[in-house]
Order: C-alpha cells, then structure tokens, then sequence
C-alpha cells in the first residue's frame, strides 16, 4: 500500500487554495459525521452572539484533505493545514466564514450558509466560485475536476459546490463536505496523487477550528 501523509506548510494544489473526518475502508464502512451540537450549544452560541454583536468571531485550527482508494486501500492524501477563519453572523440564521490557509502565501476564500439556534450548520462556497476576465465562471467543483481530472458525485455535491456540514458550540466549529470521485485517465495536472485510479475514491475537506 502506497501511504502519502503530509502537513503542508508551503506550495499546495491549486485547488487547496478555495479551500476530517477520516473515510472507511468501502462505501459500506464510510461513518457518518455527527452534526447535532453538544447539549448546551445554543446557550453558549446565544451569549457569543450577544458579546460580539457589534463584530466577527476569530477562530484557529486546521483544514484537512483527505482522500482515499478503498479497492487498494491506498490512502492518497492526508494534509492538515493551519488555517485561521472569521465568523460573522448575519441576518435571521445566516452566516458566512472567511477562511485564510497558511500556506505559502497565504490563500482563502468565503463560505455561505445557515446555523440553527443549536449550532448546526450547512455552509457552501458560492457559485459561481469566480468570474473570468472573458466574462465566463467556474464553481469550486470545475476547479477541483480540472486539477485532479476526476469526476465528482456524492452526498458532499450540490449544484456546482460543496455542502458542508457540521457544527458549532460556541467554541468549537467543525464542518466536513465528504464526496466521492472517478479518476479513470491519466491527468499530469494532478500532483496530490498519480492517476488513473482504480475504483471510486472517497474525499473529505473539513475544518476544524476553534474560538481564540
């Protein structure tokens, strides 16, 4: 088995930039991440919302990109990134995350999404994720299929970006997007891992940060 682990700290994937739950060995082992906010979530969440009504909530910790081969089980990437994110409440159950990755440079992006009053949470990069000089637009899922020449598909997919899910305690914030991937033709472009890949993969971006 062929093992790539590594903390990345200096030049990443293209696709990193825009932005853990660990995958099982076969789709009928994957977990499920558990979304619901510990008891006492929504009191704390309420008191942060009151104490920084008038600005964001600064949280630190790591992104992780994971991404595994069940057929070989081959674990083809396992990076933690140190990253810091800014959250800022919004109107009604609205939200939004900057995120800032320290790499080198530093890259980020925003997020979109929703929280409930117990702290559960669905965010999503927006789409489109960019607009182009000639007028033209990629989302987030058209980024990471060029790069890895992979065609994507599962529960972390919606429309053009990646759904993730999770929860926050008023410390803590962890949120996953976990999807699945073909990657069936050699692809130079991708240098996370050597293509083609036999079988599905499974992937998992997720953040776990929490409040400074």
């Amino acid at each position: 088995m062929r093992t790539r682990k590594k903390t990345i700290y200096c030049k990443v994937p293209f696709f990193l930039f825009c932005l853990f739950f660990i995958v099982g060995c076969s789709m009928e082992d994957e977990p499920v991440m558990e979304v619901k906010s510990p008891d006492g979530a929504a009191d704390q969440i309420a008191h942060l919302k009151q104490v920084t009504k008038d600005g964001p909530v600064y949280l630190s910790g790591i992104q992780n990109y994971y991404t595994y081969a069940p057929k070989n089980n081959e674990l083809l990437q396992d990076a933690d990134i140190p990253c810091d994110v800014i959250l800022e409440f919004l109107q009604g159950h609205n939200f939004n995350l900057t995120i800032t990755e320290y790499t080198t440079p530093p890259r980020g992006g925003v997020l979109f999404g929703t929280m409930t009053p117990s702290g559960e949470i669905s965010v999503s990069f927006p789409v489109p994720y960019m607009v182009l000089p000639d007028g033209s637009s990629l989302n987030i899922t058209d980024i990471i299929e060029m790069h890895g020449g992979c065609e994507l598909m599962g529960p972390g997919i919606n429309k053009g970006t990646l759904i993730y899910q999770g929860f926050f305690d008023g410390e803590r914030l962890l949120i996953s997007a976990p999807f699945h991937s073909k990657c069936e033709v050699e692809w130079p472009a991708n240098d996370v891992f050597p293509t083609p890949v036999d079988g599905p993969i499974h992937w998992s971006w997720t953040i776990d940060v929490t409040v400074d």
